[in-house]
């Protein structure tokens, strides 16, 4: 509607006033969201300081914007123990979470890798839990610098619906390597929403 004006001592008519509700912000919390949206309605959320719409389905964020983290990074503080072929690294896994479609997705890895034996080589492997490979990188030992810092920085289209990512080390050669605390402190994976990849499905 176009905006109202009014005078002093005149009333806005009950449908001009529903309207004007209608299309205002609504402030509430993750937990006392409007009971019967209608779809464009916005709301500000005080506790998680998130503007979002409803759509006619669910409450999503603006569309053009990104969303940030999928769901809570992981990470893991101690070194792993040796791997000789291709293992699944504990306490790098994610959560389960949902991706709409058209969505970019950015997946970052950062972990130091210790590779035992010289001239052998070490990857990381992201994958998803079925062990469909996302993105890698490597190491190859050379004598004295047998400790590598990896990052691993992927942006991507995942497809719409389900996902839970994992992180695997591959050794070649039947050699040995750890990831390592190291100067990184920490191995590290994380999932982020970061911006839209076309129209909304």
């Amino acid at each position: 509607m176009a905006r109202p004006t009014k005078s002093d001592g005149q009333t806005l008519p009950a449908a001009d006033w529903n309207t004007v509700v209608d299309q205002s912000i609504i402030e509430c919390t993750s937990t006392t969201r409007p009971s019967s949206p209608h779809e464009g309605m916005t709301i500000y959320e005080t506790d998680t300081d998130k503007f979002l719409t409803w759509n006619g389905v669910s409450w999503t964020a603006e569309w053009n914007d990104p969303w940030g983290l999928c769901t809570p990074p992981v990470s893991i503080d101690a070194d792993t123990g040796d791997v000789s072929d291709i293992t699944t690294i504990g306490g790098l896994t994610t959560a389960a979470f949902t991706v709409p479609a058209n969505r970019y997705h950015e997946l970052v890895l950062c972990a130091t890798i210790e590779i035992t034996t010289s001239g052998s080589r070490s990857d990381l492997l992201i994958c998803e839990i079925d062990d469909t490979p996302l993105a890698s990188g490597g190491h190859t030992a050379v004598f004295g610098t047998n400790r590598q810092l990896i990052t691993i920085v992927a942006p991507m289209s995942l497809s719409a619906g389900s996902h839970q990512i994992k992180v695997r080390q591959n050794c070649d050669g039947g050699h040995n390597a750890h990831i390592v605390a190291g100067p990184t402190g920490k191995a590290f994976l994380s999932v982020k929403d970061i911006g839209p990849a076309g129209a909304p499905a």
